[in-house]
C-alpha cells in the first residue's frame, strides 16, 4: 500500500483516474480468471485420473475374470472322482487307467491349456510317484521346500500365489498359483496352476497412456512382474520419485498384485499452461479494453483541468520571470476551474512586473531602491491569492495543485522577507527546497536534491538569493530534459570563510563557455542574468577576493563554488551599508 501511494505522487489527477478506473475494472475479472484457472486445472487432473482409473478397473477385472477361470477349474478337481480315482491309478501303475486319465484331463482343460512343450496349465504334484506322465509329477520336483510345507497346512478351498513368475520354455512366463488336494487323494498331493503372462501382458498393452506413462504389475510381495515394453531399467529411477510423477493404483488383482501407473506431472503441466495462456489473452484483450475506456472517461472528467497542467507545464522560468503560455492567458472556461485559473494568471503577471522592476534596477546596492521595488508586490495580496487558489485546489479535491501554491507560498514568504536582504543559511536552504519543488512541478522532472551542510553554519547570515541562482542554472541548463537529476548542496567553513558547492550530474559545459560566464560575458541563453546578478551581489557585499568559480566538462555535470566571508548579520549590515 505504501508503495502505491508512492508511485501515486507522480501522476496527477487524470492518470490517477485512468489507473483508478482500470483496477477497479481488472481486479474483479483477475480474481474470477484465477477462481477459473485453479477450477478447470483441477478438472483436468480429476478427469485424467478418472480416464486412467477407469481404464484400470476395466483391465484389473479381464484379468480377474481369466484367474476365476483357472481357479473355478482347480476347484473342480478335488471333487471329480474321475479325477481322483486317475491320480491313484497312475500310483499304481495302470497303463490302460493312466492313459484314459491323460485323456480325460486334456478334454477338461482342452479350454485353458497352452502350446508350451514343458508347463502344462494344470500339474499333479504327487508323493512317491516314480513315473512319467503327463499331468502327474513327483512332488520333490517343487524345489521350494518352504512353499510345498506352506501350501499343504493349506485348506483345499484355498489358493497360494507364487510371488514370482515362473519360467517355462519358448520364453514363456506364468503366474502360478497351488491348491492342497491331499485330502482327496489320500496321500500328498499339490495342484499346480499355470496361467500365461502373455495374456496378462496383452490386457495391459490395450490401455491408452501417454508416452511418457510407465506401467508397473507388482505382486503381493513387491516383485515387479512385468518387463520388456511396458517398463524400463532407464525409467525406473523416475518410478521412485513421486515428486515429478503422479502414482495411480488399480484395486489388488485375484492373485494379490497390483497395477500401477506412474504419469509424469508435467504432462498436466502443459495442460495446465495452455489453460493459462488462453486467460491470459484474454484478460489481456479485456485490459486493452479497460484501458481505452479509461481514458475516455477520465478525459471526459478532467478535460479542463488538464488543459489547465499542460499549459502550466508549458510556462518557462528564466532567470526571475515566469512566461506565460499564450492558450493560458487566452483560456476562458465557464468551469469551476477558471476561477484558479484567473487568481493564477493575475499572480504571475504581478510578480513578473515586480521582478522585471526588480532586474532592470542599475545599482543592486540601493537598498533603499531595492525596498520601494519590493513594496510594489504587496505581500498580503500575494498571500491572500495563493491562499484562496490552495482552497479552490483543496475544494476540487487537486492534491498537486494545493502542493504547488503551499511551495510558492514558502518560496515567496523567505524570498521577500519583509524587506530584507539577509537571512539564515537554514533559510536560505528552504528556499532553494521550495524552488526546486515548483520547478519539479513545472517541468514534470523528479530532480533529487541533496543538503550537505555543515550544522554550525545553519544559522550564520549571508545575502538573500545566495545560492538559488546556482540551483537555478542547474536546473535550466544541465538537468534539463533529464529524468534523473541529481542536485547536492555542501557548505563548510574554512576558517574566517565560507565555502558552498552547488553540483549537479547534467549535461556540463566546455572550458569556453565556463570563461565567458565567470567574465559576465555569455548570452541570456546560457546563464541569463542570476549568475551574472550572483557575481555582481558577491563583489559589492564582499569586494573582490570573493565570488565563484566553476569545475565542469560536457555531459560530466558542473560543480559551482561558492566562496564569502564569515560575517555575522551586524558585520554584514556594516558592510553592506559601506
Amino acid at each position: 500500500m505504501r508503495f502505491i501511494r508512492f508511485m501515486s505522487s507522480y501522476f496527477n489527477m487524470n492518470n490517477k483516474i485512468k489507473i483508478s478506473l482500470s483496477l477497479f475494472t481488472l481486479i474483479p475479472f483477475i480474481l474470477i480468471s484465477i477462481y477459473i484457472y485453479i477450477t478447470v486445472c483441477a478438472t483436468i487432473k480429476k478427469d485424467f485420473v478418472n480416464q486412467i482409473n477407469e481404464q484400470l478397473t476395466t483391465n484389473v477385472n479381464l484379468i480377474n475374470r481369466d484367474y476365476l477361470l483357472f481357479i473355478n477349474k482347480s476347484r473342480y478337481f478335488h471333487i471329480n472322482s474321475y479325477v481322483v480315482s486317475g491320480i491313484i491309478s497312475a500310483l499304481e501303475w495302470d497303463p490302460l487307467t493312466s492313459y484314459d486319465f491323460q485323456s480325460y484331463m486334456r478334454s477338461l482343460t482342452r479350454d485353458l491349456e497352452f502350446s508350451d512343450p514343458n508347463t502344462r496349465a494344470f500339474t499333479f504334484y504327487v508323493a512317491n510317484y516314480s513315473s512319467n506322465s503327463e499331468y502327474i509329477a513327483n512332488i520333490n520336483e517343487l524345489t521350494n521346500s518352504k512353499l510345498v510345507a506352506e501350501i499343504l497346512e493349506t485348506p483345499v478351498m484355498e489358493e497360494i500365489w507364487n510371488a514370482q513368475l515362473k519360467s517355462g520354455s519358448i520364453n514363456k512366463n506364468f503366474i502360478s498359483f497351488y491348491r492342497n488336494i491331499t485330502s482327496a487323494i489320500g496321500i500328498p498331493c499339490i495342484l499346480e496352476v499355470n496361467i500365461p503372462y502373455s495374456d496378462i501382458q496383452n490386457y495391459l498393452s490395450l490401455m491408452r497412456l501417454p508416452e511418457s506413462a510407465i506401467l508397473i504389475h507388482a505382486s503381493a510381495s513387491g516383485e515387479i512382474l512385468n518387463s520388456g515394453a511396458l517398463v524400463s531399467t532407464a525409467n525406473q529411477p523416475l518410478i521412485e520419485n513421486s515428486e515429478k510423477m503422479f502414482l495411480i493404483h488399480s484395486k489388488p488383482l485375484l492373485d494379490g498384485s497390483l497395477i500401477t501407473i506412474t504419469i509424469p506431472k508435467n504432462i498436466l503441466y502443459l495442460k495446465n499452461l495452455h489453460v493459462l495462456l488462453s486467460i491470459l489473452a484474454g484478460l489481456i484483450t479485456l485490459g486493452i479494453l479497460v484501458i481505452f475506456a479509461s481514458n475516455f472517461t477520465s478525459k471526459k472528467i478532467t478535460g479542463s483541468l488538464g488543459d489547465f497542467m499542460t499549459y502550466l507545464k508549458r510556462n518557462n522560468i528564466r532567470g526571475d520571470y515566469l512566461s506565460l503560455d499564450p492558450d493560458l492567458e487566452n483560456a476562458r472556461n465557464v468551469d469551476e476551474i477558471s476561477v484558479i485559473k484567473q487568481k493564477f494568471i493575475n499572480i504571475i503577471n504581478t510578480m513578473n512586473e515586480t521582478h522585471s522592476d526588480l532586474l532592470s534596477s542599475k545599482s543592486q546596492n540601493n537598498e533603499l531602491q531595492i525596498k520601494l521595488l519590493h513594496a510594489r508586490l504587496n505581500p498580503h495580496l500575494l498571500y491572500n491569492s495563493l491562499s484562496a487558489i490552495k482552497w479552490f485546489a483543496i475544494r476540487n479535491k487537486d492534491a498537486k495543485t494545493a502542493e504547488m501554491i503551499d511551495s510558492m507560498s514558502y518560496y515567496y514568504r523567505i524570498a521577500l522577507n519583509e524587506g530584507e536582504e539577509i537571512i539564515l543559511v537554514s533559510h536560505e536552504l528552504r528556499l532553494i527546497k521550495e524552488y526546486v519543488q515548483i520547478m519539479q512541478y513545472t517541468n514534470s522532472n523528479p530532480y533529487q536534491l541533496v543538503f550537505q551542510v555543515a550544522e554550525e553554519m545553519q544559522n550564520i547570515y549571508i545575502p538573500v538569493h545566495l545560492l538559488q541562482p546556482a540551483v537555478e542554472n542547474a536546473i535550466l541548463h544541465g538537468l534539463k530534459k533529464m529524468s534523473d537529476g541529481v542536485i547536492t548542496i555542501r557548505g563548510n567553513q574554512q576558517g574566517d570563510d565560507l565555502i558552498f558547492e552547488v553540483i549537479d550530474n547534467g549535461s556540463g559545459m566546455d572550458a569556453e563557455t565556463i570563461d565567458k560566464v565567470l567574465k559576465i560575458q555569455f548570452k541570456k541563453t546560457r546563464g541569463g542574468y542570476g549568475i551574472k546578478n550572483l557575481i555582481q551581489r558577491i563583489k559589492l557585499y564582499y569586494g573582490d577576493s570573493y565570488g565563484i568559480n566553476i569545475n565542469s566538462e560536457n555531459q560530466k555535470g558542473t560543480t559551482l563554488t561558492i566562496k564569502i566571508k564569515a560575517f555575522t548579520q551586524e558585520e554584514l549590515e556594516q558592510y553592506k551599508s559601506k
